[in-house]
């Protein structure tokens, strides 16, 4: 019996004890209290979002560096094409002396031009290849090279050579090239299939003292174009004017 009444005291003590536990739960917490939880909380919930950026930059950081890389690849891309001129008719300048102030000719060739994408200016691109014999080696051998792609570039059709280049190309394919003396039989300034300048209105626009051995302009067959036909059929346009002496541009 003796036991038996210990028990109930023991049950009796735990009982009470769980009752005291449960009525400082049910108890409203101090203000003290419950901003330090809140501190807690808060500070607890930093450290897990900061973790959760470290991990994601730990991770993926290759991928965002090579997304970062490309984007900048993307963006030069975009700003080279749109800053990139527009040009309206392209020319190409083969010859074998030292130095030719192919800026001059550009100028001078514009005047007699047209302004096809109505921006206000005629832009015209000079592609300038010098095959002097005072190059070697790498050099000439890249001027060559640079030479035979430009020549296939169906976008170019009007070339301006002087003697040396031009009785070079009318060997290899004379065929290839416009026959000017049928067109103007009688002009001064044709010489077979070429419009010398020297002596032209041309020349006086360039204003230049000296220019290399009989200098002059030649340009493809409709053929060589095939489907960039407006750029021959201005290229030819724009000889014509030359020959003519006949300015497009307005002062």
């Amino acid at each position: 019996m003796a036991n038996n009444s210990i028990k109930r005291d023991q049950n009796r003590q735990k009982e009470l004890a769980y009752i005291r536990k449960v009525k400082q739960t049910m108890q409203p917490k101090s203000t003290e209290e419950r901003q330090k939880e809140i501190a807690a909380e808060q500070a607890d919930h930093a450290r897990t979002a900061g973790s959760k950026v470290s991990d994601f930059l730990y991770y993926y950081k290759w991928r965002i560096v090579l997304i970062v890389l490309f984007s900048l690849i993307a963006v030069i891309l975009v700003v080279n094409l749109l800053s990139m001129p527009s040009y309206d008719t392209q020319l190409l300048a083969i010859y074998s002396a030292d130095v030719l102030d192919t800026e001059k000719y550009r100028e001078a060739i514009s005047e007699y031009g047209y302004d096809l994408d109505g921006n206000g200016a005629v832009e015209l691109e000079l592609v300038d290849i010098c095959l002097s014999e005072n190059q070697a080696g790498n050099m000439a051998i890249a001027q060559r090279s640079s030479m035979a792609a430009n020549l296939q570039r169906k976008e170019i059709n009007l070339y301006l050579v002087d003697d040396s280049v031009y009785q070079e190309l009318m060997g290899v394919s004379e065929e290839s090239f416009v026959d000017l003396s049928s067109l103007y039989p009688d002009h001064p300034n044709i010489d077979g299939r070429r419009f010398l300048i020297q002596d032209s209105q041309l020349e006086k626009d360039l204003g230049l003292d000296q220019q290399p051995g009989r200098l002059g302009l030649i340009i493809r067959t409709r053929d060589h174009a095939g489907n960039a036909e407006d750029s021959y059929n201005t290229s030819m346009k724009i000889l014509q004017n030359m020959i003519e002496g006949t300015k497009t541009k307005q002062s």
